[in-house]
């Protein structure tokens, strides 16, 4: 009897989440998405607000209300941008589907610089420790990232295939394309995550013909980007190029977010 209270007591200390504690820091962060939010807070969602165990920044985790997620999206917001604002116009687009979201809030509130954003190597271990949290099983989710938010996935995607669990078995690359200044894109050339090290994944790229800088985050972009994943072992599952669209085509024109969530609940 004794041994198995042991084996229980070990079971429950491994099992159970470690919480996160708001720091002043992640709360004051929290607290200016909330006072600079332009979009109304999603509706037929529960939105539950979760510190970072590195009491930086925080997440927000979202589930419909009268059902429980099939799949999960995790969305990266670009440049200045705030998880709360992305949530919004991912709510517009669910219509009811059985789908989860975690936004990430990479943006550290000041600044514009490298170290105004979390890091990839700063990221995937909050998202891999609120994913185990959340019960949610590798290969259920999607990772989005849009304009800023999309230059960091290519990184986050090395870090989950090659030395992460493989929560994710699609990526989408929205406006933003691979940037050879990062120093994870480097890292990613010089062979540090293998030859391959998107072998097995499926990708979609999301672009406006009208984007203001076409190299960096249009359509040009996204080419360059799509031969640089196929180079790598990537598979281009959908490619979404809005010929009328600007930076951030896929929620300007809702129905290039509809095609997107159509195609990704039948996959």
């Amino acid at each position: 009897m004794r041994l198995f209270w042991i084996l229980f007591a070990l079971v429950v200390v491994y099992t159970t989440p470690v919480r996160a504690d708001w720091t002043p820091r992640s709360k004051a962060l929290y607290e200016q998405a909330q006072k600079e939010q332009k979009f109304p807070d999603p509706k037929d969602m529960i939105v539950q607000s979760v510190p970072m165990r590195n009491g930086r920044s925080f997440f927000l985790v979202a589930r419909p209300i009268n059902q429980e997620p099939k799949r999960w999206i995790v969305s990266l917001p670009g440049t200045r941008g705030y998880a709360t604002d992305e949530l919004s116009l991912w709510a517009k687009v669910l219509n009811k589907r059985a789908i989860g979201i975690i936004e990430v809030q990479i943006w550290l509130g000041t600044g514009d610089g490298m170290m105004s954003y979390l890091a990839p190597s700063q990221i995937y271990p909050e998202i891999s420790r609120l994913m185990s949290d959340q019960a949610i099983l590798p290969g259920k989710s999607m990772l989005h990232g849009f304009s800023r938010g999309s230059s960091l996935i290519y990184a986050l995607a090395a870090l989950d295939r090659v030395k992460g669990r493989k929560f994710f078995n699609v990526f989408v690359a929205n406006s933003g394309g691979m940037s050879v200044d990062f120093p994870e894109s480097q890292a990613i050339d010089s062979g540090q995550y293998g030859q391959s090290p998107y072998k097995g994944t499926q990708w979609v790229t999301v672009c406006g013909a009208k984007d203001p800088k076409p190299e960096r985050d249009g359509c040009p972009a996204m080419k360059r980007t799509t031969a640089w994943l196929k180079e790598r072992g990537a598979k281009i599952a959908l490619s979404i190029e809005d010929p009328e669209g600007g930076h951030g085509a896929l929620h300007t024109n809702p129905e290039n977010a509809e095609k997107l969530l159509d195609w990704y609940m039948k996959e």
